[in-house]
């Protein structure tokens, strides 16, 4: 009974401790490096490939794979949070009761951050990614009912042929405005809440393909039954300046015998004639809704000013 009476009486200063805050913001500190070292928000199978059944199941179980909105981290953001305000408080009834000079800098730094552990959950829990990919011409709505269609998209390749960077030029239509911008990786567009990022492209494959019975167009692995057989489209590649579509063509559909094909536009090849071969460009971008992220810009601008005015109130005292 005096056990539990005297750790009532403890948890007061314990809720206040200096000694509390340090602990539990350098367990806050160690668990989001391991969460940042596990993949965020990915498939389920995606843990147990990596990973294995065990950890991968481990991982699960514990919302490591989405750790920041894990009950793990939640329990101990809301103690440093109670830790924080419990001793603000504190400080300022101190200060209150023995009635000395007004220092403001301290209880700003102390305000700024129980502010940036509140917008940090409502961010964390607003936010919303949605993926788009798109052909050129094409276009996409927001919830606001603004518009942004991709008016052009171009891929640019170093010299041994590999992708350098993407571009999306876009064109968002919010009401009667109407304003372009270029997205390239790392320059998203930028639209109040909404942030436009460019995620990455896809490259299609197509063949215009004509035979007795009519025309047909192929894209991307699509197959076509003839009387001899099924052809399947795999790639078009550029051979000597030239564009040479890659096709797969097996005599029975059941086998897993095939025959590899490179035709070029006119070429023809048992009833089947390349009319025309051609490859699509998709942008896929990421559309990111996270409201609240100016507010949290300015409580660090808060704090910072908590900071100075703190750091100026010491060099009066003439202990800086």
């Amino acid at each position: 009974m005096n056990k539990k009476k005297g750790f009532v009486y403890r948890l007061p200063a314990v809720l206040t401790s200096m000694k509390t805050a340090v602990i539990l913001l350098s367990i806050m500190i160690i668990l989001s490096i391991a969460g940042s070292l596990i993949p965020q928000g990915k498939e389920l199978s995606f843990y147990a490939m990596k990973y294995g059944d065990f950890w991968g199941g481990f991982i699960i179980a514990a919302h490591l794979n989405n750790f920041f909105r894990s009950w793990l981290f939640l329990s101990f953001s809301a103690l440093f949070f109670i830790n924080l305000a419990s001793c603000s408080i504190l400080r300022l009834f101190r200060r209150l009761k023995r009635r000395d000079p007004l220092r403001p800098g301290p209880d700003i730094i102390h305000l700024s951050l129980l502010l940036i552990i509140i917008l940090g959950v409502f961010v964390l829990f607003t936010r919303q990614e949605t993926t788009v990919m798109l052909a050129p011409g094409e276009s996409f709505t927001l919830p606001d009912n603004a518009v942004i269609r991709l008016a052009s998209f171009e891929i640019e390749y170093y010299e041994d042929g590999r992708p350098k960077d993407w571009i999306s030029r876009l064109e968002l239509t919010a009401g009667d405005i109407s304003t372009e911008s270029l997205v390239e990786v790392n320059k998203p567009l930028k639209y109040g809440a909404y942030r436009v990022f460019q995620n990455f492209y896809d490259l299609r494959p197509h063949a215009a393909v004509r035979s007795s019975s009519g025309e047909y167009e192929l894209e991307g692995q699509d197959g076509l039954a003839t009387d001899a057989g099924a052809v399947y489209l795999m790639d078009i590649r550029e051979i000597d300046d030239e564009s040479v579509g890659i096709f797969f063509f097996t005599e029975d559909a059941e086998s897993s015998d095939y025959d590899e094909l490179h035709l070029k536009t006119g070429d023809e090849f048992r009833g089947l004639t390349i009319t025309d071969l051609y490859v699509s460009e998709f942008s896929g971008l990421l559309v990111v809704y996270q409201p609240g992220a100016k507010l949290i810009i300015a409580v660090l601008l808060l704090f910072c000013a908590g900071l100075a005015l703190t750091f100026y109130q010491k060099l009066g005292d003439g202990l800086v």
